[in-house]
């Protein structure tokens, strides 16, 4: 038996567009797959965010959120060097042509912009912690442990890298055991994506990512001299990459890193009820 020590740090915000009760099971999931280790909590102070979590009985650091500066989808300069600006719109931004002039899903929908702020409320979570770790885990509210994920074998992992953890649901290996269909956003397809999601999850495969610069988030294993902790001076010179990039960006300092596709996934992306596609829809998350 190990005798390290193990902080995991919860953080972010839990979607209002995912069901309250899932928010209390996921949560003893996370306790389950990280069993003996230490919890840290955080979540912005808001009235909405207080009214989601009214149930939930954890200690949580209820922090101030930050003012929206910038959209971190239009970096450009030293921070983008790894990455062509357009290649970054044509991958993430969803084109939506209105009368005849290409606009993009993330300019326009100022809800993607304030993907930098998990990083914002992490360091400030991080900077609360006083315990010295041998291993530090960073997961969301809404991230879904497989019962197949070893604890034992990704502290082997973290011990050579940073490592991300996601789940790429366009990897169409996936999807073989059905057919999905040309509608993407009609709610038949979406739903048996989310049960092929939920079944490779549960089945325990995983697969390496070889993806550049770019750090799968969904549970982050490092060690502390992986973090970099420049990210309020990122982030007030509007230099602060969003979602994957941001993690890279501040999680590159001394060490290499592994992308993991599988054992770990999100609430989103297993869930297959209709009322929650509904709300995604209305929500433009999907």
């Amino acid at each position: 038996m190990t005798t390290d020590k193990t902080a995991v740090l919860v953080n972010g915000i839990y979607p209002n567009y995912l069901p309250r009760w899932r928010l209390k099971e996921n949560l003893d999931l996370l306790h389950k797959t990280f069993e003996g280790c230490d919890f840290y909590y955080q979540c912005w102070d808001t009235p909405e965010n207080r009214h989601i979590f009214r149930k939930i009985k954890v200690n949580i650091i209820w922090m101030e959120q930050p003012s929206l500066l910038y959209n971190p989808y239009l970096v450009e300069g030293p921070e983008m060097g790894f990455i062509k600006q357009e290649n970054l719109r044509e991958k993430m931004m969803a084109h939506n042509n209105k009368e005849g002039q290409g606009h993009w899903q993330y300019e326009s929908n100022p809800k993607h912009w304030y993907r930098t702020f998990q990083i914002l409320g992490f360091d400030l979570l991080f900077n609360t912690i006083q315990k010295s770790y041998d291993y530090f885990y960073r997961v969301r509210w809404d991230t879904v442990m497989s019962d197949n994920f070893s604890l034992e074998h990704s502290k082997e992992l973290v011990k050579h890298n940073v490592v991300g953890y996601g789940c790429d649901t366009n990897d169409s290996r996936k999807y073989e055991s059905v057919r999905l269909g040309r509608y993407q956003m009609r709610y038949d397809r979406l739903r048996l994506q989310r049960q092929c999601i939920k079944k490779w999850l549960d089945s325990g495969e995983y697969d390496y990512k070889k993806l550049t610069r770019f750090l799968s988030d969904f549970c982050i294993g490092f060690k502390y001299e992986d973090y970099v902790s420049n990210v309020w001076s990122l982030h007030e010179k509007k230099r602060l990459l969003p979602a994957e990039w941001g993690w890279y960006q501040v999680m590159n300092k001394s060490r290499s890193h592994k992308n993991v596709d599988g054992l770990v996934s999100i609430i989103r992306n297993v869930d297959d009820s209709y009322e929650t596609y509904l709300k995604l829809a209305k929500s433009s998350q999907m």
